[in-house]
């Protein structure tokens, strides 16, 4: 439980960290949130659509990238 937490707040920094690099506005908060399923409860499971101006495309054709996707 402590790795995901710790997981957790170095995607968030590195995601935020990669918009400021890309001078993207952050009109939207992004977080991640790793949950290992062996140290947390079910939860259920919920699809977000968010409108096309709100998706965030993260470096589809880039090596580095941390393999993250959104719908």
């Amino acid at each position: 439980m402590l790795k995901d937490v710790t997981d957790s707040k170095r995607v968030n920094t590195r995601i935020s960290d990669e918009r400021k690099q890309k001078g993207e506005e952050q009109d939207v908060e992004v977080n991640a949130m790793i949950l290992s399923a062996q140290f947390w409860p079910a939860f259920r499971e919920e699809k977000v659509q968010l409108p096309d101006c709100k998706k965030l495309n993260t470096c589809p054709d880039d090596d580095n990238c941390l393999g993250l996707s959104f719908v």
